[in-house]
């Protein structure tokens, strides 16, 4: 078994989930479990919205909602073709809808808590996973979506919570493990999960790769991918500096000592 883990920009348009469809269908021979994040820039798109409607814009909100709303359902037309998306439309929706009242209601008590701001930014990756999900059963690939929220257990830490290995171990095994016995490629959202009596969480900001290492532990992985739209570990971003170089060989102790800055 494999954990598979694709970045936002890996999921940001049709074409980019149309290229991890063709990696994983690849890889289906080493059982994969795929993780994926919310599409390039909703997180920030969200915790936008969250600001504009604890300062009562709910007006603005909402209308950055509307954008939201038209760009998934944009690449599901896409990726899907009409009468696909159709069906796929009112799992969208729901969410949508959900996200417009918990604006509004923000909106009314002008405070967006840590708990608040789980519960806001959970919905990047629900929106991406349902889609990634649909796409992939449209190409041949037997997936299933698997809802985060009821495999990864945290506790209260909310913005930052602490994975509760015990429990994710029990929960994985048996909501995940009969899914790849049966050969499905099970595929979920990365960085949410929830306490044991159900309130979301989020791992942290960039937190789907510890979502992919944690349910890699969880299921006894053989391996974890994490899939990027560069080639390699590279000695810094090359958005900023063109000149940057891809590291050709590093040791796990140096990278881990790099991942603390």
């Amino acid at each position: 078994m494999i954990v598979m883990k694709f970045g936002g920009t890996s999921v940001e348009s049709a074409e980019a989930i149309e290229r991890v469809a063709k990696i994983v269908a690849s890889r289906q021979r080493r059982s994969p479990v795929v993780v994926v994040s919310a599409m390039a820039k909703v997180t920030d798109q969200l915790v936008a919205m969250g600001q504009k409607a604890a300062l009562a814009d709910c007006d603005s909100a909402l209308q950055s909602l509307k954008a939201l709303r038209q760009r998934h359902h944009y690449t599901a037309s896409e990726l899907l073709g009409k009468k696909r998306a159709a069906t796929l439309a009112p799992k969208l929706e729901a969410r949508f809808a959900e996200l417009g009242n918990f604006l509004r209601g923000l909106a009314a008590v002008r405070e967006l808590t840590p708990r608040g701001s789980d519960f806001l930014l959970s919905f990047g990756e629900l929106l991406s996973s349902l889609i990634v999900a649909d796409a992939f059963a449209v190409r041949g690939l037997n997936a299933a979506w698997v809802d985060s929220r009821e495999c990864l257990v945290t506790d209260a830490t909310h913005t930052r919570a602490v994975p509760q290995m015990e429990s994710t171990r029990a929960r994985c095994r048996k909501k995940i493990g009969p899914l790849v016995a049966k050969g499905r490629i099970p595929l979920l959202g990365g960085f949410i999960a929830a306490t044991a009596d159900g309130v979301p969480t989020t791992l942290g900001r960039g937190g789907s790769d510890y979502s992919a290492a944690i349910l890699g532990a969880a299921l006894d992985a053989d391996s974890i991918e994490i899939w990027t739209d560069v080639e390699g570990m590279m000695t810094t971003d090359p958005r900023l500096c063109p000149a940057a170089r891809t590291i050709k060989q590093i040791s796990f102790n140096e990278a881990a000592e790099l991942a603390y800055f």
